[in-house]
């Protein structure tokens, strides 16, 4: 079966793209008894070694746990059968807002230009992030004001039944199993909340108040690497936050308040996101892509760029 989009080119003359999503759980769930007992079959992705090399049903590969990912090519599909390549979840700002457009349109939830606006910022043009947001089963959901707006994206990463808290809840379940501890929780947060620059164990010591030497924290940095929450520098000890908005939100929510480093209560994130409104309002006039200009805070009406005028709730 695995070799058969190869057969079926060379048969038939013509060019397969074989796409295998998610592909390190090969390595994780695979058993060679039918009952799933004992241990788990690790060399399952070898078996696709001499698939890979194909140019006439070539292998895309992707996984969301990418250090995982990159551990298992490098391997069972040595010598650079696969090529790494990286995407940025966020998009471009101006297509951060044509996304929350499109969502409401394609949802039929009434928005304002301004809370359109405060969307995408406040979900830093990430699809994902935009999506559930519109979506939400928020029982208060009121996309066309905005304290409904600050609500909304507050409990989509608050809220454990929230469809974003759960996704990001299941990959840190997972890349965690290995570190779960006090203190590389600790250091996660630091890093991920100062992620602009790349720290060092001994400067990691020195900013937080932890009771382990330089070499533990080195040790919990590498597994934090490995868990794919955080990145090397360009040195063996350079370690920053990865610079993922969204990741720090969910872990400021889930973690904050255990550590208590940072806050003895739970992060207030809908306060912080109607002060980060305010900033906004305050800060500038923002231009809408094809439309006039109009300062945040003065209502409009809903605009549909793909489907016309209707009036916001």
């Amino acid at each position: 079966m695995r070799g058969a989009p190869h057969r079926f080119a060379g048969v038939y003359g013509r060019r397969f793209l074989v796409i295998l999503d998610e592909f390190q759980n090969l390595a994780g769930y695979v058993y060679r008894d039918e009952r799933c007992e004992g241990k788990v079959d690790e060399t399952i992705p070898g078996s696709f070694h001499s698939l890979s090399e194909s140019k006439i049903a070539p292998m895309l590969v992707t996984g969301s746990y990418v250090g995982w990912l990159i551990d298992i090519a490098g391997k069972y599909l040595e010598a650079g059968r696969l090529s790494e390549m990286y995407m940025d979840p966020y998009l471009a700002p101006e297509k951060g807002l044509e996304a929350v457009y499109r969502y409401a349109a394609h949802f039929g939830e009434p928005v304002t230009n301004e809370t359109a606006v405060l969307i995408n910022e406040l979900c830093m043009s990430d699809p994902f992030f935009i999506s559930c947001v519109v979506q939400s089963n928020f029982p208060g959901r009121d996309l066309a004001t905005a304290d409904g707006v600050a609500e909304t994206v507050s409990y989509e990463v608050r809220d454990r039944r929230s469809e974003m808290s759960r996704t990001w809840g299941e990959y840190i379940r997972l890349t965690l199993a290995r570190v779960n501890d006090r203190h590389a929780k600790m250091i996660l947060l630091h890093l991920s909340r100062n992620s602009e620059r790349y720290w060092t164990p001994e400067e990691l010591g020195k900013a937080l108040p932890l009771d382990i030497g330089a070499d533990e924290i080195r040790e919990r940095l590498d597994l934090l690497v490995e868990a794919d929450v955080i990145e090397w520098g360009s040195s063996d000890i350079q370690f920053r936050g990865l610079r993922d908005g969204t990741l720090n939100l969910i872990l400021r929510s889930r973690f904050e308040q255990e550590i208590g480093t940072f806050s003895p209560d739970p992060p207030d994130l809908a306060r912080e996101f109607r002060e980060e409104i305010e900033r906004l309002r305050g800060e500038r006039d923002l231009q809408f892509g094809g439309m006039p200009n109009c300062k945040l805070g003065t209502p409009e009406p809903y605009y549909d760029k793909f489907g016309g005028n209707r009036t916001g709730n």
